[in-house]
């Protein structure tokens, strides 16, 4: 159902494309947290791994706001891993796992 706030349909789906690019580095963000959440090892590892469980969760609560606003503006939610490397801004690094700095880094990067 197309909502009726008085948004232009054009303003209207510049929006929900915006927000479908922004949930789309949300779920690559949160994929890549949960990758080093898993994957942190060395000195700093306990603290790193909680960080890691501690920022996956709010990202999950985020995705699932993002989401829910999309299809509130009348547009459907991007879903699919396909959909979500086709709109991300971020970059993945397929078989790398770099070290606590570097993930650290990566994630920063992320979030900025």
């Amino acid at each position: 159902m197309k909502p009726n706030i008085g948004i232009t349909d054009k303003n209207l789906k510049a929006i929900t494309n915006m927000l479908n690019a922004g949930l789309a580095d949300a779920m690559l963000l949160y994929t890549k947290t949960r990758k080093f959440h898993w994957n942190v090892n060395g000195q700093s590892f306990m603290e790193l791994h909680k960080l890691f469980e501690t920022q996956y969760k709010l990202l999950e609560e985020a995705i699932d706001e993002i989401a829910e606003r999309i299809s509130k503006l009348g547009a459907p939610a991007v879903g699919t891993f396909k959909e979500f490397l086709e709109l991300t801004s971020l970059k993945e690094t397929p078989g790398k796992n770099p070290s606590q700095t570097d993930m650290l880094r990566e994630l920063l990067h992320g979030l900025a």
